[in-house]
């Protein structure tokens, strides 16, 4: 359901058409009045068209694609929380776990690498076949069946790409973070050896 049919409004409503819908919609839903059992869940889904189609930016981008979220904004929540998966899967490693964790973004962005270059192939792939072929109908299934599987895997090329953005991104966050090694104190021995060699040889008991 999009934002406009949550408030019951044409795409083309005004703010003053937008602010009408919600002050009805929000009296019917409201928690404090409504007995519905979803009325807590509908006044969010309320609150969050009427906030999305109230602010220009917002509206001008959901019109656009489909999400009132900002690109780079959606792509730092997603790097955040990749950090998250990997610093949780850190926490029961042994080794150090700041490079633990850039070894796994590195190897998603690998992996995510590799599969583009796979989708590729199978797109040329696809593209050859196509072209040893020759229909003398309108009507052509192997065209059709070519387009339909060419076109997820350009979909899956872009999900791959944008993994790959969302990666160094993370990696970015990462460099906030570095590893403090702790050094062991010195020994009781090693202090005076220390300040002997400081030119304080008092500490040794000589003179």
């Amino acid at each position: 359901m999009t934002h406009y049919e949550t408030l019951g409004v044409e795409p083309t409503a005004s703010e003053d058409d937008i602010r009408t819908a919600y002050r009805k919609l929000a009296r019917k839903y409201h928690p404090d009045v409504s007995q519905e059992p979803d009325r807590e869940e509908r006044m969010r889904a309320i609150n969050e068209a009427k906030d999305v189609l109230l602010d220009p930016e917002a509206r001008k981008r959901y019109d656009e694609t489909g999400s009132a979220e900002d690109g780079q904004a959606k792509m730092k929540a997603e790097a955040r929380g990749m950090l998250v998966r990997f610093f949780s899967s850190g926490l029961t490693e042994a080794r150090p776990i700041i490079p633990f964790v850039a070894d796994c973004i590195e190897s998603l962005r690998q992996e995510a690498a590799l599969a583009i270059s796979e989708y590729r192939l199978r797109q040329r792939t696809l593209a050859s076949k196509l072209r040893t072929v020759k229909c003398r109908i309108e009507d052509n299934l192997l065209a059709s069946l070519v387009k339909q599987e060419s076109d997820g895997l350009a979909e899956r090329v872009r999900s791959a790409e944008e993994l790959i953005e969302v990666a160094g991104i993370a990696r970015q966050m990462l460099d906030d973070y570095e590893m403090v090694y702790e050094q062991a104190p010195p020994t009781f021995g090693g202090f005076l050896r220390a300040g002997h060699n400081q030119g304080m040889p008092f500490l040794l008991g000589s003179v």
